[in-house]
């Protein structure tokens, strides 16, 4: 063992009981990597693989930190106060003091002990290199280990032995609630799957989660960012889970997205097994081959968009979720895949909309237009089905004028591969964005104010089309008509030292793609560091993109969207500005005070729950309390950060949207660098690896 790592816990074997096995010696966790297998746990057979789960611990101001991956083809279950959770081979999730972890399918349980760091230090010469292993262990371990507890000293064996007995009365009791959900899972009834659950030790119990109606938690209308596992309680606080999303009586499904892995979202939404789903996708390869061919149920229908330009790609990420009652319309930035919704710092927004009657047939809005526009241009042909409050129907983009879209909060900001001119030049990628602020009137504390780019992956740029993404960004005009001008663009992007100490390690690198010549060109004024210590996000690397204008934590307007900052996603102009040229498929949503109060005073929902419009747009608190619908109801609202402190300066409704980074952004420092993903890091991360190194997108992927 190292000198440098140090004795932080230790795992306890327990009987099936919940009495301490002292037949199996205490396993000593150290500081960096911990391998526990079949010989540790002095089990014979295979079923639990030599190298079964890697145990990393660190310690972050002053507080110890433990993550379990599990190595072998067998999972693991977890069991704490928060509830239970099921770790399937190449997943993680955070563990704490006292939790139980049982090597599956042994039934084997392993207590957590987390020791105080002066009876630590006190035994480290007695407590040495035991049965676990890491990089830098031997084959003398095992001699160490099979001694351990004869040189513990009798002062600390006591105090565990009481600590024992007391712990056998809560141990029962939470061996009885987990048969219990056992029992449950067996039954189809509740899902024991890691992806599905907080892996934080303080989570809600696993008995009240399920039970819980979404719906009655997250309004109608809204932006949220998605639940992250490994942070704390309050930093996923109104953060929102796919189950949220996909729930109730949904009749037909449309996705759309980059990334779909089919094994994980049927684990997540096995309603999606029942019902028409049309997936539009922009898979290619072998992953396509997962898709199309072996994983695909028979009720989805695959549709991947034409693109006419090289280079292009199918980007978008979306859902339309139609109902009996309306349709909920839904806009985010991860790839249906189990990293994005529960290791990464994301972004959705979504609305349901009712069907339109007698009195709003004949009413459109820009945000139909925008819809339906985009959805012509994906080139499908449309899928012809009967729905019980409909009758038979042919939906496709046209079969989307049926609801009523005039409360939408936001606009759409679409990009269609293609080379737009003419009336066409202002429809999609910048031009669109454009187009939409010229039409916006700001405050005038917005003149000259400056700009943020936030995203995950960076094209190949230069500081002319840096100018042209800027002037777009900088439209806008204010109540007394003065131009808004030009402002200063920073950034927003991880540092290399952000992915080494990311919730994920080095890992979180694959998915924020940007080669070094790429990071390169970009001149080192633009760099801004990624800091969401308001949100608790800060190791949760950012999958969001995001755009805005800002004036301190006011926003002149804020864009989420699927958007990188490229050519392809946002377009170029040529021919003397007169023709944008888009590669890719691209979708996002704009709030601009104009329209982010359009739903207050809706009740409307399609899982049939009454909606309050107080917490529009913010992931904790109502901003509304003080108005009533008549007071509110057409005007403009003001756009603030969820740390903004009410200075009384404006009678404007305030409305709140948890941007996950600081504004201003930080700039980069002398010895910051920005992340690129085809260089090699030898420091090695929290979990002792370095990069490159391969990372598993899709459940099919995993050896067993």
């Amino acid at each position: 063992m190292a000198s440098s790592q140090q004795h932080v816990a230790y795992l306890t074997a327990l009987s099936k009981d919940g009495i301490v096995d002292n037949s199996v010696p205490p396993l000593p966790v150290y500081t960096g990597e911990n391998i526990f297998g079949r010989d540790d746990c002095h089990i014979f057979g295979k079923k639990i693989s030599r190298r079964h789960l890697r145990l990393t611990a660190w310690s972050e101001e002053g507080k110890d930190h433990f993550d379990v991956y599990v190595l072998g083809p067998n999972p693991i279950e977890v069991f704490s106060d928060g509830g239970t959770m099921k770790v399937r081979p190449q997943e993680c999730c955070v563990i704490g003091d006292t939790d139980v972890i049982y090597f599956l399918p042994n039934d084997l349980p392993f207590r957590l002990n987390v020791c105080h760091q002066r009876m630590c230090s006190n035994h480290s010469k007695t407590v040495v290199a035991t049965a676990h292993r890491t990089v830098v262990q031997n084959a003398a371990t095992r001699a160490s280990a099979m001694s351990f507890s004869s040189r513990v000293s009798e002062d600390i064996v006591g105090k565990k032995k009481r600590q024992h007995r007391d712990d056998e009365d809560a141990w029962r009791t939470l061996k009885e609630e987990v048969n219990r959900h056992r029992t449950e899972a067996d039954a189809g009834r509740v899902s024991m799957t890691a992806s599905s659950r907080s892996h934080y030790a303080g989570d809600v119990p696993i008995s009240k989660l399920r039970r819980t109606n979404s719906s009655s938690r997250f309004p109608a209308s809204s932006f949220h960012l998605l639940h992250t596992m490994g942070l704390p309680k309050s930093a996923n606080s109104g953060c929102v889970r796919l189950e949220d999303v996909i729930e109730g009586d949904v009749q037909i499904a449309i996705l759309s997205n980059y990334m779909v892995d089919v094994d994980w979202l049927l684990s997540e939404c096995p309603l999606l097994r029942r019902v028409p789903v049309i997936m539009i996708h922009g898979e290619r390869g072998g992953s396509l081959d997962l898709l199309n061919v072996r994983r695909k149920p028979k009720n989805w229908i695959l549709h991947q968009p034409p693109l006419p330009i090289k280079f292009g790609t199918h980007h978008s990420k979306a859902m339309l979720l139609v109902y009996g009652t309306g349709l909920r319309v839904v806009v985010h930035t991860a790839n249906l895949i189990h990293g994005d919704w529960n290791n990464k710092s994301q972004g959705l927004w979504m609305q349901d909309f009712p069907r339109k009657n007698s009195l709003t047939h004949s009413v459109a809005s820009g945000f139909e237009e925008d819809l339906i526009e985009y959805l012509t241009h994906l080139k499908w042909e449309g899928y012809t089905t009967s729905l019980p409050t409909i009758g038979r129907i042919k939906v496709n983009a046209e079969f989307f004028r049926i609801f009523d879209f005039s409360t939408a909060t936001v606009r759409l900001v679409a990009s269609v591969p293609g080379f737009h001119r003419d009336h066409d030049l202002s429809k999609f990628g910048h031009m669109k964005l454009q187009h939409l602020l010229r039409d916006e009137r700001f405050d005038a504390e917005f003149i000259g104010s400056p700009l943020v780019c936030q995203f995950s992956s960076l094209g190949s740029i230069n500081e002319q089309w840096i100018n042209e993404m800027k002037y777009s960004m900088s439209a806008g005009r204010t109540t007394s008509d003065d131009d808004l001008g030009k402002g200063e663009v920073l950034f927003v992007w991880p540092t290399v030292e952000d992915i080494r100490c990311s919730l994920e390690g080095y890992a979180a690198g694959s998915s924020v793609p940007s080669p070094q010549k790429n990071v390169k060109a970009v001149p080192k004024a633009y760099w801004a560091k990624w800091r969401a210590d308001h949100l608790g996000r800060g190791r949760a690397v950012p999958h969001i993109k995001t755009y805005a204008r800002y004036n301190g934590q006011s926003l002149a307007w804020f864009l989420l969207t699927s958007s990188n900052l490229s050519r392809a996603a946002w377009g170029s102009l040529q021919k003397l500005s007169s023709q944008l040229m888009i590669r890719s498929y691209e979708l996002g949503v704009l709030f601009l005070p104009s329209t982010v109060l359009k739903a207050v005073g809706s009740t409307f929902s399609c899982t049939g729950n009454v909606h309050s419009s107080e917490e529009i747009g913010r992931a904790e608190a109502s901003t509304f309390s003080e108005y009533d619908f008549q007071e509110v109801c057409g005007r403009d609202g003001r756009l603030v950060t969820t740390v903004w402190e009410d200075d009384s300066s404006s009678s404007k409704p305030v409305v709140r949207l948890p941007v996950p980074y600081s504004l201003p952004p930080p700039r980069y420092g002398p010895g910051d660098v920005p992340w690129s993903w085809d260089c090699v890091y030898t420091k090695p991360d929290v979990y002792g690896e370095t990069w490159p190194r391969d990372v598993q997108f899709y459940a099919a992927q995993v050896a067993v």
